[in-house]
């Protein structure tokens, strides 16, 4: 039986990688972000997930020369709450 709770998180960790790598890839833009840069991490502290989006996140910081920081938002069967997220966007 596939395990729901793995491929949500996969799928989520995958998405989070391309659209973290996806603006490095444009080199037209300036000075760009101007803001922290705050990575939501949809399952508890301390799993796969979070040391990856860990790694990654200081990775980017280091390239990017803007902080980061990853959070955790624990959720049913691994999904964000939803009402919670616009309190990190910009």
């Amino acid at each position: 039986m596939i395990n729901k709770k793995k491929v949500i998180a996969t799928a989520m960790l995958g998405f989070s990688l391309t659209a973290a790598i996806t603006p490095l890839t444009a080199t037209a833009q300036e000075s760009w972000p101007t803001q922290k840069i705050t990575f939501v991490v949809a399952l508890g502290p301390g799993g796969s997930a979070d040391r990856t989006a860990r790694a990654l996140a200081q990775r980017l910081q280091e390239d990017l020369g803007t902080p980061i920081s990853v959070v955790n938002q624990n959720g049913g069967g691994g999904a964000c709450r939803p009402y919670l997220l616009p309190q990190y966007a910009c």
